[in-house]
């Protein structure tokens, strides 16, 4: 039997995709199904976010497969026929998951006119053909649905100057987690010229395709913030979808095969991974949590818009403490440095359960916040002494923590001197600062620094037996502490803009909306941190049997780590018998 296709036909399908997906491949989408891909055929940019199992190859190769046959160019163009890309990280992934799913598509029994519309290769194999490690199917109107892999387009010169008219991105997430790619590569190319460009339809098309993530650490969540933004003004341009593996109807064979199979997995992943992780995994929402070491939840429940940001010490009695991390360089200037202010304030046990409220064993009770950070980028040693030292003058600091790796050492030797670069501005008549223990070396100076060593003394009551024995012992004991003080309740964080909104920060000043924005930043860190582990899945330890850690992909960890540098700065000020006393009996009003 011939398959021809009239004008009208043709005309139906661009207005009806749902109709053009029934006459190329002789199925009649799911309900699901089709509401998704009404979206993506007239919207010209979309994320979808949903769930594994929920069918998001096969739209995707089934949208790609309509534009490549129902918009062909006219005759005489400059191109004759449209340039489809579906791109890939791996070049493993578009012989696993394209081509499988390509042939398994032009296989059904209905896809009579998939099959006409394809070109004959040389070998007998429809529309195939593998060139420049980019693998292609070709139609007969010109139009080509082109399968390159980012990791070879990267290397490769004869891609430099393609340009795309339509495209999609599998598994985007992992592109913006772990390297910056997608832009440059992917998306700055679709914008070829081809038949009617500013019609809704005809115009370039972009998808970008991948289960949701922890809103809180992935960077892909920007892109999602970006679209809501876009959407809430009004663009018509810009669509945000998300699908469950539950939503499958059971009017087809084809479907009701598929929903089994999600169930299972569901099934099985909910015994071995935590709420969080099952709900972005199979239910395609951006849930903070999952199998990381700080949970989502835990973290959000400490969130406190009664705690606001402090751009000088603004609390009677507060004492306050510095955690500052310096980030490795090369040479003279550090790429990334960042602080972050905690302070502690005293209160009476009729406060213990509220949140932000810890108890000490030597009976005080405490209100842990953290009230500023500041991130600074591309400092020399003298610039992020001037920093810490116009934060001291700012909070009257009682303690500083920092790293000692990398340009840490150069740091601390600049604290020292009389002389600091503020603002732009050398500043003589400064009083130093220096290590615990070293002001008979630098007389005059102010020893509250600490460095995060097994050696430091004003930090050695802080670590639980066992742990204080090298590096690896009392980093895992920190991250231990900052966890159980999040799952305890036992400190509470600034609550983020986009939880207090424009009207809730209307009183703040410049100095407050600065240290909310990085204090919003760390808080989004923690959920980059996670521990290494085998490729079993089980924990990967030290020698000394401790958890080594690591961010995800080339995710920043920076003011997460100043954070729980002034977190353990914090606890061992309040904890050290030398240095506080009293019985609460003062302690501020707004924790009363």
């Amino acid at each position: 039997m011939s398959v021809t296709l009239r004008q009208s036909e043709i005309e139906e399908a661009i207005r009806n995709p749902v109709f053009g997906a029934w006459m190329l491949t002789g199925l009649e989408l799911d309900t699901f199904q089709a509401a998704a891909l009404k979206t993506m055929w007239f919207t010209k940019e979309v994320i979808d976010s949903s769930a594994i199992n929920t069918g998001k190859t096969f739209r995707l190769i089934l949208w790609c497969c309509m534009r490549a046959v129902f918009l062909p160019n006219p005759p005489n163009s400059r191109y004759p026929g449209r340039l489809i890309g579906a791109f890939y990280q791996e070049k493993g992934s578009v012989g696993e998951i394209f081509v499988k799913e390509m042939d398994a598509m032009i296989a059904l029994p209905g896809a009579k006119l998939l099959r006409r519309e394809l070109k004959r290769q040389s070998r007998g194999r429809l529309g195939y053909h593998e060139k420049d490690n980019t693998v292609n199917y070709y139609f007969r109107n010109g139009a080509n649905v082109s399968a390159p892999a980012l990791n070879v387009m990267r290397k490769s010169k004869t891609m430099a100057g393609r340009r795309y008219s339509d495209g999609y991105v599998e598994e985007y997430t992992q592109i913006d987690s772990d390297s910056e790619a997608l832009d440059e590569q992917v998306i700055d190319r679709i914008n070829r010229v081809d038949y009617n460009p500013n019609h809704p339809v005809f115009s370039p098309h972009i998808i970008l395709s991948a289960h949701a993530e922890d809103p809180d650490s992935h960077p892909s969540f920007a892109r999602i913030k970006q679209f809501k933004e876009l959407i809430r003004g009004g663009s018509q341009n810009h669509a945000l979808i998300t699908s469950s593996s539950r939503d499958w109807s059971a009017n087809h064979e084809f479907f009701r095969t598929k929903r089994h199979k999600a169930d299972a997995d569901r099934r099985r992943d909910a015994l071995k991974q935590g709420k969080a992780k099952v709900m972005q995994k199979h239910d395609g929402a951006w849930e903070a949590g999952g199998a990381d070491w700080y949970d989502g939840e835990e973290r959000k429940a400490c969130l406190d818009e009664g705690v606001l940001p402090e751009g000088r010490a603004e609390t009677k009695g507060g004492l306050y403490a510095l955690g500052w991390d310096t980030a490795s360089s090369g040479g003279d200037k550090a790429d990334w440095n960042a602080g972050v202010v905690w302070r502690a304030v005293q209160v009476t046990e009729r406060q213990l359960g509220q949140l932000g409220v810890m108890p000490l064993d030597n009976g005080t009770f405490w209100h842990l916040s953290p009230v500023n950070a500041v991130a600074a980028l591309d400092r020399s040693g003298p610039e992020c002494s001037g920093i810490i030292h116009t934060i001291h003058e700012r909070f009257g600091l009682s303690r500083i923590v920092m790293d000692g790796g990398g340009g840490g050492q150069m740091v601390k030797k600049e604290l020292w001197r009389g002389t600091q670069l503020i603002d732009g501005v050398a500043r003589k008549g400064v009083v130093g600062l220096c290590e615990w223990g070293m002001e008979h070396e630098y007389p005059g100076c102010r020893g509250i620094v600490q460095e995060f060593k097994p050696t430091a003394p004003r930090l050695l009551h802080v670590w639980p037996p066992g742990f204080e024995a090298g590096m690896d012992g009392i980093t895992d004991a920190m991250h231990r502490a900052m966890r159980d003080a999040f799952e305890t309740r036992t400190v509470a964080w600034p609550a983020r803009l986009e939880d207090r909104g424009k009207l809730g920060v209307k009183s703040f000043n410049r100095h407050q909306l600065d240290a909310l924005k990085w204090l919003d930043a760390a808080y989004g860190q923690f959920g980059s941190v996670r521990f290494k582990t085998e490729k079993d899945g089980r924990a990967k330890l030290t020698q000394k049997g401790f958890h080594s850690f690591e961010a995800k992909g080339k995710r920043k960890k920076d003011l997460a780590y100043a954070a729980l540098y002034g977190f353990i700065a914090i606890l061992s000020l309040i904890s050290d018998p030398e240095t506080v006393g009293g019985d609460g009996d003062d302690e501020a009003d707004q924790y009363g």
